[in-house]
């Protein structure tokens, strides 16, 4: 037996012998990762700009169904044309 083949028969240690172990695991997080950063520049970009400002009470009511506004039919809802 050679010098060689002793030395590749040897177990990996360290950091090479993790990632050889866990190769799905760091491919998943660092997937992941990307998936995160990608929908957090989304975010900053299309969405956190238009900020809405919510009025609670008005929002209390239509959640609870009290609202005093009747509900209006719209016509281009309607199949039969009428």
């Amino acid at each position: 037996m050679s010098a060689q083949d002793v030395s590749s028969a040897r177990p990996r240690r360290g950091l090479s012998a993790f990632l050889a172990r866990h190769r799905l695991a760091c491919h998943l997080a660092v997937v992941l990762l990307l998936k995160i950063i990608l929908l957090r520049v989304l975010w900053l970009n299309y969405v956190a700009p238009y900020r809405v400002a919510v009025d609670e009470q008005r929002m209390a009511q239509q959640l609870t169904g009290s609202t005093k506004q009747p509900i209006r039919e719209v016509h281009h809802d309607r199949f039969d044309g009428r």
